[in-house]
Order: C-alpha cells, then structure tokens, then sequence
C-alpha cells in the first residue's frame, strides 16, 4: 500500500513538472510565410474566449493554400476571417487551431473529418499587382452596436517580418463578398466584407477576408475608399474662325482679339 502512495505521489509531481497539453489551448494563432526567403510574414493570435463573452471557434486549415475561423457571439456565427494564399510561394499555416471541423460557410463537418475539400479554399480575386502606397495600419472592428466583440488590429500581429506591409484595400457588401471555389461553385456568402493584403518585398503574398455574415453585428474598419475616378475629358470640338478678328477667351478672364486674314480650323 504504502508503495503505491509512494508511485502515485512521484505521478503526481512528474504531471506537475510537465503539464499535459490541453486539448483546445486557450489561444490559437494563422501564421503566415514566405517560403522562398523562408521569411515568416506574420502570426495572427486569436483568443478563443474574449472578454466581451464572444469567442473564435477553430474553422480549419486546407493544406497551404488557406485557414479559416469564425466569431460566435450569443450563439450564433456572426463573423468569419479567412487567409487565402495568393502566389505560390506562400504559406498559410496554424498553430493549436483544430482542423477540418467546418467548412467554409460554418457547416460542421461529420466527426473525424481530417480536412474539407480544398474546393473549400476560396479563389483569389484580388489582381496580383505591387503595392503603390501603404495606409496605416489595418484596424478592424467586430461590434453589436454597443459592444465591442472583437478588435482586429495588425499593430498586435507577432513577428512581423522586415519587408512585411499590411493594406486594407477594399470594401464590399452583398454579392461582392461571395467566396467561390476552385470548383467555381459559391462556398460562402456574407452581407459585409473588408480585404487586407499581406504584402513581403513590395508584392502581395496572402489575402485576408474579413467577412460579417450576421445581420445582427457590425463591422467597422479604418478604410477610405479611393475616390472615384475623374471623368474622361471630352474631345475637342472643332471650330472655324472666321477671318478678320476673332476674341479668344484665356485663362484669368482676359479676351484677346486675333485676326487672321482667312478662315481658320481650330479645335478647343
């Protein structure tokens, strides 16, 4: 008897010097890298519990190509991220996130699914183009009006690498935030989005979509949309002056007269 105290206490002191890993740690993280400079571009934590009572639920990681996770709050799935790998020398990776749970609409995969389909992995639409200007950083903010369920701010991203740039660059709603497959069926919608671009050495590298896919939530980010585009200016009108003089209008009110001895064609 007393050795089996004896062997149960030295089990209870090896379990206290080395704590077994928790099934489901209490934070996850995407991490992002550049595989040919082997380059990490960053690593985004998620909390699974937050204060505010809403939590990141694990979505899953489809080979390299792409990861995903969703935002419950008061029961329902409200808000979705998803890094998608845009050139082939990128990595999307995860670390302690559980995989193959969901797809990309939330649909809970049967129980020991290993990984969805890779059809899962939305395309890219975003055009593969080098940064031209850098805005602050992207801050993005999941809320029910009141309260602020969750902030998205890339000045918190860890390891961040030195040629590593962040760009929120567009805004959309409705159909625009349809996420397709490689199969070129719809594999998720969304009533909202926002697009950040993860670039390395001037060139985009990943896409990460920020999608709320609640009614009942908000979602608020530090973007300006670009101003629209200037008209196309019109083509020139041609005019025939008559000879003999002729009064121009110039820049700063002034009207000259100018003669010409035959008729002339001008354009303006």
């Amino acid at each position: 008897m007393r050795r089996s105290l004896l062997i149960l206490a030295a089990l209870v002191l090896v379990a206290l010097a080395f704590p077994a890993t928790a099934a489901n740690p209490p934070e996850f993280q995407i991490i992002v890298r550049n595989l040919d400079t082997t380059e990490k571009a960053g690593e985004a934590n998620y909390v699974r519990n937050l204060p505010s009572g809403a939590t990141w639920l694990d979505g899953d990681r489809i080979t390299y190509r792409c990861a995903y996770t969703f935002l419950r709050w008061q029961g329902s799935l409200v808000g979705r991220v998803t890094f998608v790998r845009l050139a082939g020398y990128a990595q999307v990776n995860d670390r302690y996130m559980a995989e193959g749970l969901r797809r990309l609409d939330g649909t809970l995969n049967p129980p020991g699914t290993g990984q969805s389909p890779t059809t899962e992995c939305p395309v890219p639409n975003i055009a593969y183009e080098p940064d031209e200007s850098i805005g602050p950083l992207p801050v993005l903010v999941f809320s029910d009006g009141q309260t602020t369920l969750e902030t998205r701010n890339y000045a918190n991203i860890r390891e961040v690498g030195p040629t590593t740039e962040f760009q929120i660059v567009s805004h959309a709603a409705g159909s625009a935030c349809d996420r397709v497959g490689s199969d070129g069926l719809v594999k998720a919608t969304a009533f909202e989005c926002f697009t950040v671009l993860i670039y390395q050495g001037g060139l985009p590298i990943v896409a990460a979509y920020y999608d709320r896919i609640s009614e009942n939530i908000q979602l608020t980010a530090n973007f300006t949309s670009p101003p629209p585009p200037l008209p196309p200016e019109p083509d020139p009108t041609p005019v025939t002056l008559d000879a003999g003089l002729s009064a121009l209008t110039c820049i700063g009110g002034t009207t000259p007269l100018v003669a010409q001895a035959d008729p002339l064609l001008v354009t303006c």
